[in-house]
């Protein structure tokens, strides 16, 4: 029961961490507009979508690597990537 529960905290808090991509480009859109003149604001704004995006498949491989690979390597391998 406890590996269950270890599981899901993990599972939210890469959705967190996601999110803080989010975030972070939620507060620089203006600034992103302002150094990007010629593109349209849509498509400014839909840089918020990329990382809501990527949650879905994201979520979805990591819980099939969780039932094969220890967590510890999976955050390893995620820390040397970012």
């Amino acid at each position: 029961m406890g590996a269950q529960k270890n599981r899901i905290k993990l599972g939210i808090y890469a959705i967190g961490l996601l999110m803080m991509g989010v975030i972070g480009i939620t507060s620089a859109l203006a600034t992103i507009g302002a150094n990007f003149p010629d593109a349209s604001q849509t498509m400014i704004q839909n840089l918020i979508s990329i990382p809501c995006i990527v949650i879905i498949p994201t979520t979805i491989v990591v819980g099939k690597l969780m039932e094969s690979v220890s967590k510890k390597t999976i955050a390893i391998v995620e820390f040397l990537h970012s």
